[in-house]
């Protein structure tokens, strides 16, 4: 960050406290062993125990630069007056400090306007936040005696609670004038002491910086800075994150004994003993044994530690869209906006002073000014607002969900945010910045809502039916916009007469582009053409000759014309194993009645539908109805993936991100509710394990509605499986219906999490609702809407069973999978030549990113391709 110009001493250290981190400033902040306030040093040896906020402030900082704890603990004049009778000399080094303050400058300027309404004697806390703090203490040490006596660790768990509300006020008072409601504190075996260095003059200080103790202190554990993180880092820490949590409280103790033995601490100060109080109390009244207390006083803590560092670290610091140094820095260097960049406020925690006492609330407020009461903050508040207003600076509100899911993403953030804060391109406000639901798709060319896209029987039927109403095909096929008839050819279609069948009375000019690579089927048209459309077509596509799509094509079409057919089809030996595979351990998984061997058949289940897909695009073929082993249908597939999500991906003609509305939601809508859009997270998991039966059922509704006439032949295929299941393995009916059922549920669990978080969903990119790019050229459309993943590309059994080669694949869908790793290069060619930048993710980006996909609400203002 600019200005901090010198790594900080100490932060990488392997033992890291507040007492290491003041030994470092000293090194590094050129105090000369005074005190610094800006360019000049003073000594203010003999006021230390005059000081009106207490002597600890003073002895603590000697040797370092107090600049900014020195502005934002004094509102008022008076001590800027006392300072400068303790004048030395001028500092004979630069700051070592991102941070200005400047007479006109947004902080200084809200200072004095503060100091208005505060007047001379702010200081102290309010009537309601001692009671509160008092009620929390009591009621802490009362639940604790009734815990131990009882041994009632539910009641332990709530003194454990109330342990932390008592920490959190209490923190409230020791960023004040030493008072004993500060030393509340401690009874969590944290010391106030500490604190005052690694949460008052740290991170208060320095948010997010490299000088924030409360972000070095958990490194390299916990890793919120943007730096490069290793993808099991990045999964694995949202799993232990939250046990950390639980050992904050201890940690700090276990700390403090190291600093002791090595010389660090000279000696025990009469607060250290704070903390016993509590099981001292809790053996004397609670009338139990040593070992009982302190088991349940050891539960207390951790249930304390847990809450606090639960409510801490989600509290609105953490977020990708907070600065954290790395990112690029307003330039603006003033303090108090610093502060705004590196904070959220939760919006209904700061609605009352209890909750604002106990969640770290308020948040801007108090880091501004910190030595004032929380309760004192409202007062504040308009002077607030009308000084941002007057700057220019937007602080955002956000809801406590928002904050949780966003520290967990910030685990996760490995890039640097580029766009300083309170920057906004001018071509944002050429956009629309929210998108309805049902308002309309954001594609110019989609002009028609779908019909039947919102009903409440989502499947291909009902989107067929849809498309026959919006697409003026006049009960023929249209082709851009031209209407022919292909009733003579269906019977002798090459592709198989299911394709024209189903396709009958809409337009087919993106399936027709895409599924025939060859010239052959173009010459033919004119056999069946028989008028012009009347009406413009509803989607949002282009196919020009001179464009991206039909340049790569004729490329492709060139390339596959030269290439010889292999002696050996690879991706018909792997799907024809993978069946034998997921058949063999169906039946052995029954007979032994193993719940474990059934998962491994449900994981090669998944594969061996994922490797049909292969099959059911390609012209009819005996593979692609091992699709239909799992439950689901090859037939509606044809329709949902096929023809609706591979030909208009990620757009409101997309029946796989409609299918899934209003439980999963990926279009960037701004009506989700807070539930939908991180409730979602928790919930979409048993989603994945539901799909295979979600189809069926959906199949039997349409056939109990009157949609369909009759049981087609291939429905009665996903009977093969349990009946091999029950005839082979010697079990009872029972057992082979449960164990059937539990490999369908492990398969569809596979097949979401890897379908789902497969290519399409992510922030990255485009979305119906987003800004789409100007050329309408159907290619780059897909291009758009998906991201390949490197690491399934590696070799074919990958791209089979992880829907891989996922470009090539949607430009090309009627080629096998087995020749699209050879066309690359071409497709490489073509992205150069038309200025596209194609781009990868990991697997790890894309599932994290679709997640992030599941709660965001605000449309991308810029279009794919985009460059300021």
């Amino acid at each position: 960050m600019y200005g901090l110009w010198k790594y900080p001493t100490n932060r990488d250290a392997p033992l890291k406290s507040g007492i290491l981190w003041l030994e470092g400033k000293r090194e590094d902040d050129g105090a000369e062993g005074l005190w610094r306030v800006h360019d000049d040093l003073y000594d203010v040896s003999t006021f230390v125990d005059k000081h009106p906020g207490g002597a600890d402030w003073l002895k603590l900082t000697k040797g370092t630069d107090i600049t900014e704890a020195f502005e934002s603990h004094h509102i008022t004049n008076h001590a800027e007056y006392t300072l400068k009778k303790f004048f030395v000399r001028k500092a004979t080094t630069r700051r070592n400090s991102p941070y200005t303050f400047e007479e006109d400058g947004f902080y200084k300027t809200l200072k004095r306007r503060a100091r208005e309404i505060l007047g001379n004697d702010y200081s102290g806390p309010s009537r309601r936040s001692i009671l509160i703090a008092d009620l929390f203490v009591i009621t802490t040490l009362l639940l604790s005696v009734l815990a131990a006596h009882g041994g009632d660790f539910l009641l332990g768990s709530l003194a454990g609670v109330f342990l932390c509300y008592t920490a959190i006020s209490a923190h409230n008072f020791f960023h004040q004038k030493d008072n004993f409601r500060m030393y509340y504190f401690d009874l969590s075996l944290m010391s106030s002491r500490d604190w005052r260095i690694s949460h008052a003059l740290s991170h208060h200080a320095y948010p997010n910086t490299l000088l924030d103790l409360e972000i070095s202190l958990f490194e390299p554990v916990i890793q919120w800075l943007p730096t490069k993180k290793s993808l099991g880092y990045k999964i694995i820490s949202w799993i232990y994150s939250p046990i950390v949590y639980s050992f904050v409280f201890f940690s700090q103790a276990v700390i403090r004994f190291l600093l002791y033995l090595r010389g660090h601490l000279n000696h025990l100060q009469w607060r250290d003993a704070t903390p016993l109080i509590l099981p001292s109390l809790m053996m004397v009244f609670g009338k139990t044994g040593v070992l009982d207390t302190l088991l349940m006083w050891a539960w207390i803590v951790l249930v304390g530690s847990f809450l606090l560092a639960a409510i801490g670290f989600n509290a609105g610091h953490h977020h990708p869209g907070v600065f954290h140094d790395g990112d690029a820095p307003r330039k603006d260097r003033d303090w108090g906006l610093g502060q705004l960049d590196a904070v959220k406020d939760r919006k209904w925690i700061s609605a009352n002073i209890l909750l604002v006492l106990t969640n770290f609330g308020n948040h801007a407020l108090h880091h501004l000014f910190p030595t004032v009461d929380h309760d004192k903050l409202y007062d504040l508040k308009g002077v607030f607002k009308q000084t941002c207003k007057e700057f220019g600076v937007d602080f955002e509100l956000a809801g406590v969900w928002e904050c949780i899911a966003g520290q967990f993403r910030q685990l996760a953030r490995d890039k640097v945010n580029p766009v300083p804060p309170g920057v906004q391109s001018v071509e944002v406000e050429r956009f629309p910045m929210t998108f309805k639901k049902g308002a309309g798709s954001s594609l110019p060319g989609l002009w028609k809502y779908p019909t039947y896209r919102d009903s409440s029987l989502k499947s291909g039927l009902m989107w067929i039916k849809g498309k026959q109403e919006d697409d003026g095909a006049e009960g023929l096929w249209r082709i851009h916009d031209d209407l022919y008839d292909f009733s003579t050819w269906t019977e002798i279609h090459p592709g198989g007469r299911e394709w024209l069948d189903i396709t009958k009375g809409t337009d087919i000019t993106e399936a027709f582009e895409a599924h025939h690579v060859s010239k052959i089927p173009e010459a033919m048209l004119e056999n069946f053409h028989v008028k012009a459309a009347s009406t413009r077509r509803n989607s949002p596509y282009t196919f020009k000759e001179d464009g991206f799509y039909r340049t790569l094509k004729r490329r492709v079409r060139e390339a596959l014309g030269k290439e010889p057919k292999p002696k050996v089809n690879m991706s018909k030996v792997y799907a024809d194993l993978l069946l034998l595979v997921a058949l063999t351990t169906a039946v052995l998984a029954t007979s032994w009645g193993s719940f474990g061997l059934a998962t491994l058949s449900g994981l090669f289940l998944c594969f061996t539908v994922i490797t049909a897909h292969n099959f059911f695009h390609q012209k009819d073929n005996f593979r692609m109805y091992y699709f239909d082993l799992c439950l689901m249908s090859s037939r509606d597939w044809r329709i949902s993936h096929a023809l609706s999500h591979h030909l208009y991906p990620n757009t409101m003609l997309d029946l796989e991100v409609s299918m899934m509305e209003p439980v999963l939601q990926w279009l960037p809508y701004e009506s989700k509710s807070t539930l939908q859009r991180y409730g979602s997270w928790l919930w979409s998991p048993l989603i994945y394990s539901s799909m295979f039966h979600g189809q069926l059922i959906i199949r039997l509704s349409l056939i109990f509605h009157g949609y369909l006439d009759n049981v087609r032949k291939s429905d009665m295929i996903p009977l093969i499986l349990p009946s091999l299941m029950y005839f082979l393995s010697g079990s009872g009916l029972l057992q082979t219906l449960v164990t059937w059922s539990w490999i369908l549920v492990a398969a569809s669990f596979f097949f979401g999490l890897i379908g789902i978080n497969g290519a399409h969903h992510h922030p990255d990119v485009f979305m119906d609702g987003d800004t789409p790019r100007e050329d309408a050229d159907w290619g780059l459309g897909q291009l758009d809407t998906l991201r390949d993943r490197p690491d399934i590309q590696s070799n074919l059994f990958l791209a089979l069973t992880q829907f891989g080669h996922h470009a090539l694949h949607h430009l090309f869908p009627t080629v096998d999978h087995s020749r699209l790793e050879k066309l690359y290069p071409i497709m490489m060619e073509t992205c150069k030549e038309f200025g596209i930048e194609y781009e990868e993710k990991s697997i790890w980006d894309m599932l994290s990113g679709q997640f992030q996909q599941l709660a965001r609400t605000t449309p991308n203002p810029h279009p794919p391709g985009y460059k300021p």
